[in-house]
């Protein structure tokens, strides 16, 4: 499995013979650079533009977005299970919306995307994720989990890979979201930190024994 980070929530996730996957990419309001990306699928955790500028993925992939991911989607070679989850801590969902968490199954695999997720699971969410090999999570705080809570949640959904994922960076010039914190608030006091480049390949047999953080560059 390949992985590549454009920044923020968006990735790409290939697998040795396919399917490619994007999932949350952004629009050009944010300051990264819409990156030329093709793709067999689009996910999109909900319908917020620095999530789901789903025409930006060349290729005619098959597009999900929001609720419309909830339940079991089958493609050739991987399988993708999104579960219902929300943007704030608000059992309605009425003050930010809906999430939808991803999780993907290609290669041997099991990697989740928790997209804006802005609440504790409960014990129920937990056992519909699994098994997370591979956990991609926002750790900027502000209009998703606070980020002293992030390390709780990583605890009990048990990844052994963790990718931190939407936080403030020197590139975003979105005004709202230099309220979101720099990855470091996260990074503070967590071991097992490794620095990677913008693209990764990972193999079931390279799960590390113990935890590991991989922070990785995104695509500029």
């Amino acid at each position: 499995m390949k992985i590549t980070y454009f920044g923020h929530a968006f990735f790409l996730i290939e697998g040795k013979s396919g399917p490619a996957i994007a999932i949350d990419p952004f629009d050009d309001s944010l300051g990264y650079t819409v990156p030329s990306v093709t793709a067999d699928l689009v996910l999109a955790s909900h319908g917020h533009f620095d999530h789901a500028n789903v025409g930006a993925i060349q290729g005619n992939p098959k597009k999900i977005v929001g609720s419309a991911g909830l339940g079991v989607h089958e493609v050739p070679g991987a399988v993708v299970t999104g579960i219902a989850t929300r943007h704030f801590d608000d059992p309605s969902g009425a003050a930010r919306g809906d999430n939808t968490a991803y999780v993907i199954e290609l290669d041997g695999l099991r990697v989740c995307h928790c997209g804006d997720l802005g609440h504790v699971l409960d014990e129920a969410t937990v056992a519909q994720l699994g098994r997370v090999d591979i956990l991609m999570v926002p750790v900027g705080g502000f209009y998703t989990l606070a980020t002293e809570k992030v390390g709780g949640l990583v605890e009990r959904i048990g990844p052994r890979i963790v990718i931190p994922m939407h936080y403030r960076t020197p590139t975003v010039t979105s005004e709202g979201l230099f309220k979101i914190a720099p990855k470091e608030a996260f990074l503070r006091g967590q071991t097992g930190v490794k620095e990677k480049p913008s693209t990764v390949s990972v193999e079931p047999e390279d799960l590390p024994a113990q935890r590991q953080i991989w922070v990785m560059a995104y695509v500029e």
